[in-house]
């Protein structure tokens, strides 16, 4: 935690987790390429100061509902069907299960969490 009366600073990066999976972007550019995301877990890790009250980790998400998806899929109705059957759970995550993980891992209940990729796509990866 650090010295008495030092403020604590967590830090969420959020990521996307094609690097994971090698998923491919449906629109030019969208995903980074190689494992930029990946190093981006570790090296803030690196670069985390807990004993100065700073602890870094990443989220890692799998598919979101979100506006930019909505309007993805109303150009390809068949898009968010193939994108929840993606998922072990046959869905994609609603924005507050994402901010939840988020508001948990700023939370003093983390205060152990440090350097460390956060994967939440409901099992996508273990596929």
């Amino acid at each position: 935690m650090g010295p008495p009366g030092l403020h604590r600073r967590p830090i969420a990066r959020s990521s996307s987790d094609a690097w994971r999976t090698g998923c491919r972007p449906t629109v030019r550019g969208r995903f980074p390429r190689g494992d930029g995301h990946q190093r981006q877990g570790r090296v803030t890790g690196d670069e985390t100061h807990p004993d100065q009250g700073v602890r870094v980790n990443a989220v890692l998400p799998g598919g979101i509902d979100t506006p930019m998806v909505q309007r993805f899929s109303a150009l390809n109705p068949d898009l968010m069907d193939q994108t929840a059957a993606a998922h072990p759970i046959s869905r994609i995550a609603r924005p507050e299960e994402i901010a939840n993980a988020i508001v948990w891992l700023l939370s003093d209940a983390a205060s152990f969490a440090v350097g460390s990729p956060l994967v939440i796509d409901a099992g996508y990866t273990t596929r």
